[in-house]
């Protein structure tokens, strides 16, 4: 035999071989890590999907502890006076609080009133007998205070919350009975979460076999459960994502093993050495940077060919690190949509929870945590809708991030009106200046085409370490000061350790 044919017959060889090491072997790998990233994907979505349920269920709890620590309310409950009713219990109020129920109970457990409306069909709600005696048993049984759970009504599920009835200043008698707030969650109610986190989420009208799997081409389903009452059939959530790293790598792989083929198949042993330097290397070199790509979670690796290689090889490189940029631009965005406010463009709770124990621990100097809501917010609202009241939180966030503009501080707008600013300081006079000016930089006129208003801020602070050691121990004592600052008439801020004391005048 020839050996021009031995060599063309060992060429032969060595394509086949190399082609099905790649199909076989080095495809298959990376098609698995890219189906796992997708899947990681997924989960994300899930878990942001559950935690902005969390905010919710926190959202709606701080609601009805606004109405239910409030005189009007207690009194309600004692005296039934129907101009309560009147003032306060419109369908206007269901509207602008996204709410669906309301039930007002004495101390003894005992219906004193309770009113459900659809406002998105201006329609009452119709509440089973079965719902309230459900309802009714599971205060009984969680014994009052403060909860959130969930209960379904005519096989909707409803986020409900419960709260004790007390006068605002909490030192002046006893709890008088019970609110409960409810809210639907419907088909409606799921579309505007998926709208705001910008994820397909949909009711699952019957539960999937497993929490992940592959429904199309192009897609992948995952589920989330909502429902925590034994004996109560759980809500089904639905969250579709797309494969777009797979189909990504899917498409690429036929790319390189088609330019492989084509350029080992039209070779000679003459030009084998120059292929091996130009094409195989290379392609090796970026198939193991890919794989260690994989395990980068910010995606800022590119792959390079450090030897000279042909145009394809490096219109391949070009491909690939252009997809690679894509995925780091898209995952910075993806972090900014978690741990930033869509709306004020300040950071949101879950950024302030994860940089606080950075924030504490690299400065040299003390740390304050200062929590605030806006007084007279809730009116602005009320008064003129939710579009002002989303247009005063987005100024105040302006004015706020000016007056710290030069310095190290987290602010966040954790929820509704409320914010949080940690900030560092070396004395207490520096610190109550920089309080002081929230007030004055927040108490200034606020105009907005026709409408201009005036609005406060009451600011309870905690101090780190002094007033706790966790931020959770933290935001609690600076939430109840700042709670003393509003008995004490608004516009002021109060120290946890000063609580008991005079007030600071904003």
């Amino acid at each position: 035999m020839k050996i021009q044919t031995q060599t063309f017959i060992i060429l032969i060889i060595f394509i086949g071989l190399f082609l099905s090491l790649l199909f076989f072997i080095i495809r298959p790998q990376l098609l698995e890590e890219a189906h796992k990233y997708d899947q990681r994907s997924l989960e994300e979505d899930i878990t942001r999907v559950e935690n902005y349920i969390e905010m919710e269920k926190d959202s709606l709890l701080r609601l009805n502890r606004d109405w239910a620590v409030w005189d009007a309310t207690y009194n309600f409950i004692n005296d039934k006076d129907e101009n309560y009713l009147t003032s306060n219990l419109a369908d206007e109020t269901f509207t602008n609080n996204q709410l669906q129920y309301m039930m007002f109970l004495n101390e003894h457990y005992e219906v004193v009133h309770q009113k459900g409306y659809q406002y998105a069909k201006e329609t009452a709600l119709d509440i089973e007998p079965a719902f309230l005696d459900r309802l009714l048993s599971e205060i009984r049984l969680r014994g009052g205070g403060e909860n959130t759970f969930f209960l379904r009504n005519n096989g909707t599920m409803m986020m409900l919350s419960t709260h004790e009835v007390a006068r605002s200043d909490t030192t002046m008698g006893e709890d008088s009975g019970m609110l409960v707030m409810g809210r639907m969650m419907n088909d409606s109610y799921v579309q505007r979460i998926g709208e705001s986190l910008s994820i397909d989420l949909t009711v699952s009208p019957e539960p999937l076999s497993s929490s992940i799997k592959v429904t199309g081409e192009n897609s992948l389903t995952g589920v989330i459960r909502i429902g925590d009452i034994p004996g109560e059939t759980r809500l089904i959530l639905e969250v579709t994502g797309s494969r777009t790293f797979y189909n990504e790598m899917l498409s690429s792989s036929y790319v390189q093993m088609l330019l492989v083929t084509i350029g080992l198949s039209t070779l000679s042993l003459l030009f084998y050495f120059i292929v091996k330097y130009f094409a195989i290397d290379p392609v090796s070199q970026i198939a193991k940077q890919m794989k260690k790509i994989d395990f980068d979670a910010t995606f800022t690796s590119r792959v390079s060919v450090k030897r000279r290689a042909n145009t394809e090889i490096r219109e391949l490189e070009r491909s690939i690190n252009s997809m690679l940029g894509t995925l780091e631009t898209n995952h910075e965005k993806t972090l900014h949509m978690a741990y930033y406010d869509q709306l004020t463009q300040v950071s949101n709770r879950f950024y302030l929870y994860k940089e606080f124990p950075r924030f504490a621990a690299n400065s040299d100097k003390k740390t304050a945590i200062l929590f605030f809501d806006l007084d007279g917010f809730k009116q602005v609202n009320d008064t003129w809708g939710h579009e002002i009241g989303d247009k005063l939180l987005m100024k105040v966030s302006t004015r706020l991030k000016e007056y710290f503009s030069k310095d190290k501080v987290i602010l966040s707008r954790i929820g509704g009106d409320e914010f949080v600013v940690v900030i560092n300081y070396e004395d207490e006079e520096y610190l109550n200046t920089k309080i002081s000016g929230i007030g004055e930089v927040l108490n200034k006129k606020y105009d907005f085409d026709e409408v201009s208003t005036y609005i406060s801020a009451s600011i309870g602070v905690s101090l780190y370490p002094e007033d706790g050691t966790s931020l959770v121990q933290l935001l609690k004592n600076a939430d109840i000061a700042m709670y003393k600052a509003k008995d004490l008439g608004k516009n002021n801020f109060v120290f946890h350790q000063d609580s008991s004391k005079e007030s600071h005048s904003s």
